[in-house]
């Protein structure tokens, strides 16, 4: 089969088209340039879009990947050569189906090629199906690595086996493995049913036997339990009789004693209305209140008139003492302030006397030069005589009259010590201070009396008035009260006799509530006596002994009930007895189906090791050849197992190597030899299909990918080959060279 031309609209392809040549073809594209877009088409176009596929983490479904960017519908064909005819697929949508409508007609006649359905395409142009051919002659992007699936199993075991594609090891070990696991794993299974089941019997049969024991157990305990709760509910009728009689006698002494209280209300009522109309007691108590008042106001007015003749005697004492003849008639200020205003006069006149003290010696000097001068004058004749002898005069005059000034002062500085009787000026303000002190604590003994006075006088006056209104109130119910003493008694009597008259009262009512709650109990006059002995427990025991014992015989008969169910529910011994056996016959047949499972399984492991034995040989030969030349021989033997794990061994040594101890770029050789011996050895080579990869050579060095090339234009020559890549190190290496296609998208 060789392709020719493909045309999408397919995820980033939008009507694009690409044209294919024979052998092999490298198609160059950088990244998100539509390599792995045109891979997916070429599969899709081929096995069609699996619908069933939904989105996962990490894993986009191809109907969602590939839905066409612009929106459109996911449409495209492609036009091959099969069998010497050419044929142009197309797939379009139908509804909300991607890829649903499919048509294979003969590109020359348009006719429909006959057996080319949807569903068949991939497996009947390719000849295998969709698992074997994306491992083996489709290389994805990224997926090199390649795992093994029942389908590819089934192929790869019709080619070295019967060449029938219906068996696979796998589906056979699993359905007997299933077979296993349906009769016996771990706590499930049919063998772990059944084991159950008949434990579960066998538990029945002895639960029986101890159901049976415990019935006629809990039937005589019912019978013990009724017997003692009818003695007990006898011992209760008797304390109820009791009861009754006890509160039948506590009635009547109720009521005698209420009629009792009755009789001393109605004396004491007699007694109390001799008084006529009585204050309350609120009010009298009131009045015995005023009245300690008054006596408490009698001690205190004995007291203040002590204390008026103590601030009498102290105003006395104080104007004694306050009595100074040198400031006689004035007030504390006012003599302080004349004792200032003289002291300032003194120091006046005391500093005049001091400025005079010179000025008679400064006249005499004076008049003692003009006399010079003048007897100079006569003397020498060239001086004027009159104005010295003026001179002379206006001195002597200057003289007398300070000499007669500072006299005067001296006289009135003397006259005002004497006036205060003091000998230094200084000492006249602390006795005008004295005074002050003097006369204020006279004013202060007066203030004291007159206070002393006005509370002395309200007392007597609040007890006169008081004594006035409590003789009017005690008079209104005891007239011939006349004192304090009279009214204290008088009051203490009404008092009392209101206060018993109230407890009396109050004893009636209570004795009255007694008899009604009685009565409201049942209560009524003893006229008999009752005969029966006392129970020792107390009512309160007795019932509580009741209750215990009639839980204790609804426990009973719950127990007998539930036992009597069991007893019914688990039928007859015999008939379990029965089934039983039945159980143990069908496990012992469950034991030997899984006995012969485990031999079949066992015969079958050996018969796949013996197919192993003849298939991986051819396998791990063809995948050796080929990584040989992939590695220009550094890696000469690669062993694949059942799983297509591959073990490569290096020239020169003995032990393999697994492909997670290799290199990527290595690894991806391995995996690549073992999808070219998978593609030589499961696909059919009547009709060579092409060989297509994505990136495949991504991670090879320039040598290993030269090598890999010339492996591939090798295989050229028998099949069609597409290499999608990334890089244009592969269209270089091929430069030049007529056989070898190369495309840039």
């Amino acid at each position: 089969m060789r392709l020719q031309k493909l045309t999408a609209s397919f995820g980033t392809l939008e009507g694009k088209s690409l044209t294919l040549g024979d052998g092999l073809n490298i198609i160059y594209a950088p990244n998100e340039g539509g390599k792995s877009t045109w891979a997916g088409f070429l599969r899709a176009i081929l096995y069609g879009i699996d619908t069933r596929d939904r989105d996962k983490k990490g894993h986009l479904a191809d109907k969602n990947r590939y839905q066409p960017w612009t929106g459109a519908a996911m449409e495209g064909e492609m036009t091959l050569t099969w069998g010497d005819r050419d044929i142009t697929l197309r797939r379009s949508a139908r509804g909300t189906t991607p890829f649903g409508n499919f048509s294979a007609v003969y590109t020359q006649t348009g006719e429909p090629v006959s057996g080319l359905t949807g569903t068949e395409c991939g497996n009947i142009l390719i000849g295998v199906g969709r698992e074997v051919y994306e491992r083996s002659a489709f290389i994805g992007s990224g997926a090199l690595s390649v795992s093994s699936t029942p389908e590819l199993e089934k192929r790869i075991s019709a080619l070295i086996s019967t060449g029938q594609e219906e068996i696979s090891y796998s589906q056979i070990e699993g359905q007997l493995k299933e077979w296993l696991r349906l009769r016996k794993h771990n706590n499930s299974g049919l063998i772990p049913r059944l084991e159950d089941e008949l434990e579960v019997v066998n538990q029945k049969i002895l639960q029986m036997t101890q159901v049976n024991g415990e019935i006629a157990t809990y039937a005589g305990e019912q019978l013990r339990l009724a017997e003692q709760l009818q003695v007990l509910k006898s011992q209760d009728n008797n304390l109820k009789k009791i009861t009754i009689y006890t509160r039948n006698v506590r009635y009547t002494e109720a009521l005698d004693k209420c009629k009792e209280t009755q009789h001393q209300l109605d004396t004491l009522q007699r007694e109390y209305a001799r008084f006529g109309v009585v204050p309350t007691p609120d009010r009298l108590r009131h009045w015995q209140g005023e009245l300690s008042f008054l006596k408490t106001l009698d001690k205190e007015i004995r007291h203040s008139e002590q204390d008026v003749l103590v601030a009498t005697k102290e105003v006395e004492t104080a104007e004694a003492e306050g009595v100074d003849s040198r400031f006689e008639g004035l007030a504390g200020s006012e003599a302080v302030e004349r004792a200032n205003r003289d002291r300032d006069q003194y120091l006046a006149l005391s500093a005049k006397i001091k400025a005079g003290k010179h000025r008679p010696a400064i006249c005499g000097l004076i008049t003692a030069g003009a006399l010079a001068l003048l007897g100079g004058a006569v003397v020498m004749e060239y001086l004027a005589i009159y104005p010295i002898s003026a001179v002379v005069v206006i001195g002597a005059i200057a003289l007398g009259t300070t000499l007669s000034s500072r006299n005067k002062h001296r006289k009135e500085c003397l006259n005002l010590l004497l006036s205060y009787k003091i000998s230094d000026i200084e000492e006249l303000s602390p006795l005008a201070e004295s005074y002050r002190g003097a006369r204020q604590e006279v004013d202060e003994a007066q203030s004291r009396l007159r206070q002393i006075r006005m509370n002395h006088d309200n007392r007597v006056q609040r007890r006169e008035n008081g004594s006035a209104e409590l003789l009017e109130f005690v008079h209104t119910f005891a007239p011939e009260v006349s004192d304090f003493f009279g009214c204290s008694a008088a009051l203490s009597r009404t008092l009392h006799m209101g206060e018993e008259l109230a407890v009396m009262n109050a004893k009636l009512e209570g004795d009255s509530r007694l008899v009604s709650a009685l009565a409201e109990q049942g209560g009524q006059e003893n006229k008999e006596v009752l005969e029966i002995a006392t129970p020792q427990d107390s009512p309160y025991q007795i019932t509580a002994r009741i209750s215990a014992v009639q839980d204790e015989l609804r426990r009973a008969e719950y127990s007998l009930a539930e036992c009597t169910g069991q007893q019914q529910a688990m039928g007859n011994p015999a008939e379990l007895s029965a089934y039983a056996e039945q159980l143990s016959q069908a496990l012992t047949r469950r034991r030997q189906e899984y006995d012969a499972i485990t031999i079949a399984l066992s015969a079958l492991k050996e018969a796949n090791a013996r197919l192993q034995e003849r298939f991986s040989p051819q396998l791990n030969e063809r995948a050796s050849f080929y990584l040989n030349q992939l590695t220009d021989g550094k890696y000469t033997a690669l062993t694949v197992n059942r799983d297509l794990e591959g073990m490569a061994t290096k020239h020169g040594t003995i032990l393999p190597h697994s492909a997670l101890s290799l290199s990527r770029g290595t690894a991806d050789q391995l995996y690549l030899a073992v999808r070219l011996a998978v593609c030589d050895l499961c696909i059919p080579t009547e009709e060579p299909v092409p060989l297509v990869l994505d990136d495949a050579l991504v991670a090879f060095d320039e040598e290993r990918m030269a090598s890999a090339l010339e492996v591939l234009r090798s295989l050229s020559k028998n099949r069609q080959i597409v290499l999608f890549t990334c890089q244009k190190r592969e269209g270089n290496y091929f430069k030049n060279h007529s056989d070898v296609t190369q495309i840039s998208l």
